[in-house]
Parts: C-alpha cells; sequence; structure tokens
C-alpha cells in the first residue's frame, strides 16, 4: 500500500509543478496585458478570457475531462493557454515594433481576441482537470493508505472520515505552495527585468515558451492509475457536471470563500493597483513586487494551512483576511493617521493572506465535500463562481462603484465560517458518524 501511496503522490506532484509553471506564465500575461496591448485592446482581451472561462465551465471543461483521462485533459488546457500566450506575444511584439502594426489594426484586434479566447477555454478546462486530478488522488489516498488494525465499523468510518481530510489539506497545502513559487519566481523576475531594462518585444515569447515546455513535460509523464467506474457518464451529463451540483446547499455554503476572493482580486487589481498605489509610489513598476509579494505570501500561508486536517481555524483567518480589505477600503485616501505610503502595502499582505486560505484550504473543503468524480462539477462551479464575482467587482470599479464592491467583500467574508460549520454539520449528518467517533466535521472545527 505504501508503493501505491508514493505513486499516487508523485504523479500528483508532477502534475501540480508543470500547472504551477504553466498558470504562472499565463497570470503574468494577462497581468501585463493592458501594458503591452495598450489599455482599450487589452481590457476587451481580458473581457474575453473570462466570459469563454465561465461558458466553457458550464459545460464544455467537464465534458472534455469526463471524455479524456485526467492526463489528456489537462494536456489539452495547456495547449489552450500556450496558443494564448503565443497570440499575446506576438502582438505585443507587433505593436512594439516600431514599423509594426497599429493598435488599431484590425489583424491585431483579431489575433488579441482569438489567443484570449483560447486562454478563456485553457483556464476552464485546465483548473476543472486539476480539480478532478485532485479528487480522484485524494480518493485513492484515502483507500490505500487506511489503517487496517482497526476493526469497529463505526472507527473505520471515522479514521476514513479523519484520512480524507488529511489527504485534503496535505495536497491542497501542496498545491498551492507550487502555484505561489511558479507565480511569485516569474512576476518577480518580470518585475526586475522591468526596472532594469526597457521592455523588450522578445521578452513576452518567454512565457509562451515556459507553457509549451510545461506542457511537454507533463505529456511525458505516466497517467494516472485510478479505478474509473465502470458506467460512464452519458455527453449529456458529462455537459451539465456544474449545473448537477446546483441543488446541492454544500456547494452554496462552501461559495462564500470564492465569492470574497473574487472580489477581493477585482478591488486591488482595479482600485489598489490602478490608484492608491500609483498615488502612494508614483511609479507602475512597483506593481511586480508588490504583486509578487502577495504571492508569497499566500505561499506561506498556504503551506502553515497544511499542517494539520483542521480547516475552521484557517477558513475563519480568511475570513477576518478578506473582512480587514473591505474596512480598509472605507478610509479615506490620503489619510491623515496612516498617511500616504507604505500601509497601501497592507491591502497585498492581506489579500495575500486570503488568496492562500483559497487556494489551499478552501479547495481541500471542496474535495472533502465532493470527492471522487463529483470533483469534476465541484470545481467546476469554484472556478465559475470565483471568475463571476471578479468580473462584478471588475465592472462596477469601473462604474465607480467601489463602495458596491467593499460591501459586498464585507458580506461574503462574514459569511465565510458560518457557511464552512454548516457544510461540515450536512455532511456529519449524511455519513451519520457519531459525535463520540470524532467526525472530521469536529476535526474541522
Amino acid at each position: 500500500a505504501s508503493g501505491i501511496s508514493h505513486g499516487f503522490r508523485r504523479a500528483f506532484r508532477n502534475m501540480a509543478c508543470t500547472f504551477s509553471l504553466c498558470q504562472a506564465a499565463l497570470t503574468t500575461a494577462m497581468m501585463c496585458s493592458s501594458i503591452a496591448l495598450g489599455h482599450d485592446l487589452g481590457c476587451a482581451a481580458n473581457a474575453m478570457l473570462y466570459a469563454v472561462n465561465v461558458m466553457a465551465s458550464l459545460s464544455l471543461a467537464p465534458w472534455v475531462n469526463s471524455s479524456l483521462s485526467p492526463k489528456q485533459g489537462l494536456v489539452v488546457g495547456f495547449m489552450c493557454c500556450s496558443i494564448y500566450m503565443l497570440c499575446f506575444a506576438t502582438v505585443a511584439a507587433i505593436i512594439d515594433h516600431p514599423q509594426g502594426w497599429s493598435m488599431d489594426e484590425p489583424w491585431c484586434q483579431v489575433l488579441a481576441l482569438v489567443g484570449a479566447f483560447f486562454g478563456g477555454l485553457g483556464i476552464s478546462i485546465s483548473w476543472t482537470g486539476q480539480g478532478l486530478f485532485f479528487s480522484l488522488v485524494v480518493q485513492q489516498l484515502t483507500e490505500t493508505e487506511r489503517v487496517d488494525k482497526v476493526s469497529m465499523a463505526d472507527l473505520r468510518e471515522t479514521e476514513e472520515a479523519w484520512k480524507l481530510s488529511q489527504a485534503t489539506s496535505q495536497l491542497s497545502s501542496s498545491f498551492a505552495v507550487w502555484i505561489m513559487v511558479a507565480e511569485c519566481g516569474v512576476k518577480f523576475q518580470f518585475a526586475v527585468m522591468q526596472v532594469l531594462m526597457p521592455w523588450s518585444r522578445w521578452l513576452y515569447f518567454l512565457l509562451p515558451s515556459l507553457a509549451l515546455f510545461a506542457t511537454a513535460s507533463f505529456a511525458a509523464t505516466a497517467e494516472l492509475n485510478t479505478a474509473m467506474p465502470e458506467k460512464r457518464m452519458s455527453t449529456c451529463n458529462k455537459a451539465i457536471a456544474t449545473v448537477s451540483l446546483w441543488p446541492d446547499p454544500s456547494l452554496w455554503l462552501l461559495s462564500f470563500t470564492n465569492v470574497a476572493f473574487g472580489l477581493s482580486a477585482a478591488w486591488v487589481n482595479s482600485h489598489v493597483n490602478g490608484h492608491l498605489l500609483l498615488k502612494a509610489f508614483a511609479h507602475p513598476k512597483y506593481l511586480g513586487f508588490a504583486s509578487a509579494m502577495t504571492t508569497a505570501i499566500a505561499g506561506v500561508t498556504s503551506k502553515m494551512s497544511g499542517c494539520g486536517s483542521r480547516k475552521g481555524p484557517v477558513m475563519a483567518m480568511g475570513s477576518v483576511a478578506f473582512l480587514i480589505i473591505g474596512l480598509l477600503g472605507r478610509l479615506p485616501f490620503p489619510n491623515k493617521f496612516l498617511g500616504t505610503g507604505t500601509w497601501i502595502l497592507a491591502f497585498y499582505v492581506l489579500h495575500g493572506i486570503g488568496r492562500g486560505v483559497f487556494e489551499s484550504t478552501n479547495k481541500a473543503a471542496f474535495g472533502q465535500t465532493f470527492p471522487g468524480e463529483k470533483g469534476l462539477g465541484a470545481f467546476a462551479n469554484l472556478l465559475v463562481q470565483t471568475t463571476l464575482a471578479s468580473v462584478a467587482g471588475h465592472i462596477l470599479a469601473a462604474l465607480k462603484l467601489e463602495d458596491i464592491v467593499t460591501y459586498l467583500l464585507m458580506a461574503a467574508a462574514s459569511l465565510i465560517l458560518p457557511g464552512f460549520l454548516l457544510a461540515a454539520a450536512k455532511k456529519r449528518a449524511i455519513t451519520g458518524i457519531t459525535p463520540c467517533g470524532g467526525s472530521d466535521a469536529q476535526l474541522d472545527v
């Protein structure tokens, strides 16, 4: 059993490493979109990417990942992301060239939007695929690492629940750390290059090169050897795997962290990056360093959250972080008590803490609540909820309604812990494990 367990953990590490490299390159391209493509074309490309991401997550992404093997679905997602970054780098190089096309040239706009279309497909397919991969590995580890000496039926159930909680905490923490380390490294290097040298049109081609390297590396790994169910889902059921979970209350009880993170990301990217940071430091070059700091803090938070199986205190920490962001957002700027300087960095620190909880413990809760193939629709819904919240936040910010964003953020943050505890209590009631047996809900609390 230990050899089988080691094989699954090695497969998960291979997926986490290559996935992190691809996503780090993709998020860097999205961060630089308005700079490299111009504000209007960059915003249009990101809007296309988000729209396709939401639509594909509701139908196409679950269908692709359930039709293919877990590895093949991720490879398809990586390839779509690589196409997006290749189109982005090509348009950026053409625009930057002294004799290149203008930003108003139709070919530039078409190529940028086509690339964004593939980017939305890639994000939805790859994130849904990693959710399925994660759920299947957790399920296999729970089965192979069960202690055989426990013989009483109720204790077996209790132990299985504990193993599930332990596996989801460890793997989600490990995956989040891989994501943060890769993203922090790539963004920090780009920030250094922005300070030390002018932006070169060839610099952007490093991003698709990194994504293609990650794709080829993951394609060369072995298939995930899981026991797939004998009865395959129909094409219709594959397409509606996301919608089929909507009647489950647990999906909505666990959604508040996704909504809070999406709103917080929109607030930081639109208002803090676009206004407060420039007023405080008077130069956009610090944006890369601030983003890298957020990612580093998120990585540390993710690693700390995986040290135990109890998720309740970690979810509370994320709730407090998002709540303080909303409260700080209500303060006037400049502030006569805090000034105009480094206190702005508190937004990035708090957003990093919240992101660390979102990337690790929040996803562990989804994996624990929706194990096995249910993870396909569950993680697709997670992506849809986060993206819709972020899009709503950006739209409200563009309409100069930042106050509404902060109020919605504080409301969602206040409901994170109650929603999580209710979902844990519901799972305990369904499994029928007695409180004296030490249920996973008690461990979470």
